[in-house]
């Protein structure tokens, strides 16, 4: 991605922005925040697919130095383990790529049936949600801004 990587983990910790772009998530709410860095340290999702809407709470570690944000409900009884760990890494030419690995098992085989339904393809639309995300975001902060011929400063 063309961004800095700052502006990207700025993206990936603002959980109470999840509703916006990850798929099936209704609501995202931090509850709870580091004292020292101000970054969510918990966090409740409201998840919905068809008839089926679960609300569980999270831990989530935000580490601005490594870039990454991991978050695990595991402990939720809706959940054998649920994790999410997110990555921004430097990659090739400057440029910057986001990882997401999601593991999660829900404890009810009904859940895992319906989870089956989604595919794997939830991690692509939740990575694509946020490409998007990060595209309208930077737009939105740079809109006042007076355009540049030199594309040598990219975010």
């Amino acid at each position: 991605m063309p961004y800095k990587p700052s502006f990207l983990f700025r993206l990936v910790s603002d959980i109470d922005e999840y509703e916006r772009f990850v798929p099936f998530c209704q609501r995202s709410k931090v509850t709870s925040r580091d004292l020292t860095t101000g970054l969510p340290n918990k966090a409740d999702l409201t998840i919905g697919f068809g008839k089926f809407c679960e609300t569980f709470d999270s831990r989530v570690v935000c580490d601005p130095v490594e870039r990454t944000v991991l978050a695990d409900a595991s402990h939720h009884q809706l959940f054998q383990h649920l994790k999410t760990n997110w990555k921004i890494v430097e990659a090739s030419k400057g440029r910057i790529r986001v990882d997401l690995e999601v593991e999660f098992e829900f404890q009810s085989k009904l859940h895992s049936v319906v989870s089956k339904l989604a595919g794997s393809t939830v991690a692509t639309e939740i990575i694509q949600g946020f490409v998007d995300q990060a595209k309208q975001k930077y737009e939105l902060e740079h809109s006042k801004e007076p355009l540049k011929d030199d594309l040598s400063n990219v975010p």
